[in-house]
């Protein structure tokens, strides 16, 4: 299949043409193709309606021609509920096998997520279920519980509480959160639930960590908010719990309460924490959290990683305090330190830190105002030694001293070939 020119977007009609055209090849090729993937790569070229249905004619095709599943993923691709819909029927095919299915950035509701939960069934032996950052409310999260339950091959799950562009923003409630948290007491063997773009609250956050924390299954919560939606967790008592069963916290651009980050590291400070990987990225955090932060590390034996950074409020004060706490923790390799936005002040006492062995995990100090190149060099100095001293096999500019972004870089339009058995379009 040829590429599309640069500066020539296709109409929809041509688009729908081209993937019709691709999706029966993929399914009637004799040679089976196990990796179906479509994403918008320019903003402007969608599935929509008539592309699933395209995907759906070429799914029933697929189905009992082989024993090998497929993995599908439609990304960004404006389907909708009704684009939904016709995915589901598609995976009711007799004879289907789908290892992973993923529909992320769909515009999915409650309505869709309903639809799509009827097409999952055992028999597809679905591992790998993805639909984050849809609209989908906690009735959709639901309806998607109940054939999940019987799906004993699952491993992964993301879902979405509601989105922030959603008008009006979707209300989180409190029977949403009982509901992720009985799907985490299910037979998931591995579940990652996130909620994206919706200001939680902390009643909603504490049911599913509790229901995370009466499973013993491996499992990850992660919560993402927006710069302009930002939701506030207090409280979290129940996180005793979760932070045994938990293997990865992350929490990003939600304003996390001092008495939330202290239970936090409550919890983490006891040696049955399980806790591998925490983030908590622009949560608001300020050297009262770093306190807090300091003395757990003294005292916890699970964490790896640590990510405090875009917590501009944290000053030299709070840095001291958390590598002091450093100095009596073994285990913590990386600590990210990226966008804190600190000046050369607080990096000179980064620096004066880090060069004590005792207290230097691998550090990412990127995307920070240091003015002075000799002490930016400094820095990117202690850095390679650290690497060097733990014997990572990184490079030393992942990790080392940047003062700006870069540029995203474009991609060009047109059919992107993989491996033999996957095929991609972008379009």
């Amino acid at each position: 299949m040829g590429c599309c020119g640069s500066n020539d977007r296709p109409s929809d009609s041509d688009a729908a043409e081209a993937l019709r055209r691709s999706i029966t090849d993929l399914a009637q090729a004799k040679v089976p193709t196990f990796d179906w993937r479509f994403r918008d790569g320019h903003g402007g070229s969608k599935l929509r309606l008539a592309g699933s249905r395209c995907v759906r004619r070429g799914l029933e095709e697929r189905a009992g021609r082989d024993a090998c599943p497929i993995a599908l993923e439609l990304l960004d691709m404006e389907i909708g509920d009704d684009g939904a819909a016709e995915i589901a029927r598609g995976l009711r095919s007799e004879g289907l096998l789908v290892s992973s299915l993923n529909l992320s950035s769909n515009g999915i509701t409650g309505k869709g997520a309903a639809a799509l939960g009827e097409g999952l069934h055992p028999g597809l032996r679905l591992q790998r279920l993805v639909v984050g950052r849809n609209a989908i409310d906690g009735e959709g999260v639901a309806a998607l519980l109940k054939p999940l339950n019987t799906c004993a091959a699952l491993e992964f799950l993301e879902v979405p509480l509601g989105s922030a562009l959603q008008q009006p923003p979707i209300t989180v409630e409190h029977e949403s959160g009982e509901t992720l948290g009985e799907l985490a007491r299910s037979g998931v063997k591995g579940i990652s639930i996130r909620i994206w773009g919706v200001p939680p609250n902390g009643d909603v956050v504490a049911a599913v960590l509790d229901g995370m924390g009466s499973s013993d299954r491996a499992q990850e919560f992660r919560c993402t908010g927006t710069k302009a939606c930002v939701g506030t967790l207090g409280g979290l008592k129940c996180f005793t719990k979760a932070a045994q069963t938990l293997n990865v916290l992350e929490l990003r651009h939600v304003d996390v309460a001092r008495d939330a980050v202290a239970a936090m590291c409550e919890a983490l400070s006891c040696p049955r924490a399980a806790i591998t990987e925490m983030t908590l990225f622009a949560c608001g955090l300020d050297d009262g959290a770093c306190t807090c932060i300091g003395r757990m590390l003294a005292k916890n034996k699970s964490l790896v990683t640590l990510d405090v950074g875009g917590n501009d409020s944290i000053t030299s004060e709070g840095l001291c305090v958390m590598f002091d706490g450093l100095r009596h923790n073994r285990r913590l390799r990386t600590l990210n330190l990226a966008d804190l936005a600190f000046n050369d002040g607080t990096a000179e006492v980064l620096a004066r830190n880090l060069d004590d062995p005792s207290a230097a995990p691998l550090t990412n100090v990127r995307h920070n105002p240091i003015q002075s190149p000799s002490l930016a060099q400094r820095l990117l100095d202690i850095l390679n030694r650290n690497e060097c001293r733990q014997d990572e096999t990184s490079s030393a500019s992942s990790l080392g001293v940047a003062v700006a972004h870069s540029p995203a870089t474009g991609e060009d339009r047109g059919v992107v070939a993989g491996a033999d058995d996957s095929f991609e379009l972008v379009v």
